[in-house]
């Protein structure tokens, strides 16, 4: 069945925020490229033991084609060899759900977990689809966004405010109003500090922060 959208935009703006927002925003951001890291790991790993085993060869030998339609056989097959080895999407947001249970879980909601375990599974499945040389795991500075599944959990933009839920416990707001809110002032105060380079969210079906201008998307 297609996948149905719905009109959708993007608009950036940027975030007013104190040091300390800026220096929440930083940690997040590191958290989630652990996170990836260690998702784009787990990911090879599997399919390095799919690849690695005696059911993929006679596998790739089968016809991709029959009679200009799609050899089923050859698609089940794989399905399955990909449930054995959990190389499926659903199987690595298991695995970050079952690490984000340490200290992350103070920096990344299980939303947004599920994002970034989506985003370097859909990296590894472009090599296995042969679409991609190679993924690479980001060092230090280099994950500069992330993404929530809806504007109702995780990342909230609501009244000109950044609300960023970790859990329904603890709920972090960035902006201008207070030091305690992530917002956007259409006079704003030249003393307050800012996110360098300018963060700035995007809203469209999900919300992403990004910290640089190459309009990077996440999957």
């Amino acid at each position: 069945m297609k996948k149905t959208t719905t009109p959708s935009f993007i608009t950036e703006l940027p975030l007013r925020t104190t040091p300390v927002q800026e220096s929440t925003i930083l940690v997040r951001l590191d958290t989630g490229r652990q996170l990836y890291n260690a998702c784009l790991g787990e990911s090879l790993k599997r399919l390095g033991l799919i690849l690695q085993s005696k059911e993929y060869q006679p596998i790739k030998k089968l016809p991709k084609m029959i009679e200009d339609k799609p050899n089923k056989a050859r698609t089940v097959a794989f399905n399955k060899l990909n449930q054995k080895y959990g190389f499926r999407e659903y199987d690595i947001h298991h695995y970050a759900t079952g690490i984000r249970n340490s200290w992350i879980n103070e920096h990344i909601g299980i939303h947004i977990a599920q994002k970034i375990a989506t985003r370097a599974f859909h990296a590894v499945q472009k090599k296995a689809f042969g679409t991609a040389k190679n993924v690479r795991f980001k060092g230090k500075n280099q994950f500069d966004s992330l993404e929530g599944k809806n504007n109702q959990t995780g990342l909230i933009f609501q009244d000109n405010i950044l609300y960023w839920s970790v859990s329904r416990a603890k709920q972090t707001a960035i902006g201008w109003r207070n030091p305690s809110s992530f917002g956007f002032n259409r006079n704003p105060e030249p003393e307050r500090s800012h996110v360098k380079p300018v963060t700035s969210i995007s809203e469209a079906m999900d919300v992403v922060i990004r910290t640089d201008g190459s309009h990077r998307e996440l999957i």
